[in-house]
């Protein structure tokens, strides 16, 4: 939590910034994440900066959960237009593959 980013890109180490002081935001950047995805990295964030920041996130990116892997395994076959084999015994070994690489049996 000790990272700040000054405004010509360099990053150091700033030991006056208390744990309490960045929990409440105090000495650190806002909307990090936004900024770092739009490339506005100063300044003020507005509202076409979130939305620019989620148009990225729909288009580019899959969102999945790990404490949930195999319904995130079955929303990206789906995103992608993926689906198991017809016959029915290469359908059980693509979906024993899946469990296996999620519990990491392979």
């Amino acid at each position: 939590y000790y990272h700040v980013t000054v405004g010509d890109g360099q990053a150091f180490i700033d030991p006056s910034v208390t744990l309490e002081d960045y929990a409440q935001g105090n000495g650190i950047e806002n909307n990090w994440v936004v900024r770092f995805m739009t490339g506005h990295m100063e300044g003020e964030i507005k509202k076409e900066h979130l939305e620019e920041a989620k148009e990225i996130l729909t288009k580019k990116f899959v969102v999945g959960f790990m404490d949930d892997a195999e319904e995130t395994v079955y929303r990206i076959m789906k995103y992608f237009d993926w689906a198991f084999e017809e016959d029915e015994t290469v359908r059980m070994q693509q979906e024993d593959c899946i469990k296996d690489l999620i519990t990491g049996r392979t």
